[in-house]
């Protein structure tokens, strides 16, 4: 097969009327968000007419892209959530219909010091659907991020006598380092 052969083969994505992706610009990085605990119902309606079954090997997979959409009605909500922290930039885009063999942004492995961020779980998130984002998603970009992440990685396998020693190290540390600024 020639290379102008497989470029022709090539599709692009075909967009999913009616769906959303919600993506968000923040000082330490970037996230794309989901949905977590769609109904298996609400999955259902989406990927039936699109050719997917529950039966389908890679449903799972399918499934995984249907959560990190939403209706244009709860892209709208959750921008306008997200636009309320300072320094936030949100916005929705138009979703593509899934694809087999891909992993959606829920199904995606967690490594140490890394996880889901549960953003309905903030103190002043009001709408009526969860959305998390996966941290590996946080890409970084300012020394403070690295830094922190770093910090969680390090720290991620010590003992809890050992995490107390540091705290105890670290809590002298800032006090000294406050009566020198005095």
């Amino acid at each position: 097969m020639t290379d102008r052969e497989d470029m022709e083969e090539v599709q692009p994505a075909e967009l999913w009327p009616g769906r959303y992706m919600v993506s968000a610009d923040y000082p330490d990085g970037y996230m794309m968000l989901f949905q977590p605990e769609m109904t298996e119902e609400e999955a259902r309606e989406l990927l039936e007419p699109l050719g997917f079954t529950p039966d389908d090997e890679d449903y799972l997979r399918v499934k995984s892209q249907a959560q990190e959409t939403f209706t244009e009605e709860q892209a709208d909500k959750l921008v306008a959530f997200l636009e309320e922290y300072k320094s936030v930039k949100a916005e929705k885009l138009p979703a593509s219909k899934p694809l087999r063999d891909v992993n959606g942004i829920g199904a995606l492995a967690v490594e140490a010091g890394y996880g889901f961020y549960e953003l309905d779980k903030a103190d002043d998130y009001n709408l009526p659907f969860r959305a998390w984002a996966h941290d590996a998603l946080f890409f970084g970009g300012t020394p403070e991020y690295e830094m922190r992440h770093g910090i969680i990685e390090a720290i991620s396998d010590m003992s809890p006598e050992s995490l107390q020693e540091l705290k105890k190290w670290l809590d002298e540390h800032i006090q000294q380092r406050g009566r020198m600024h005095d």
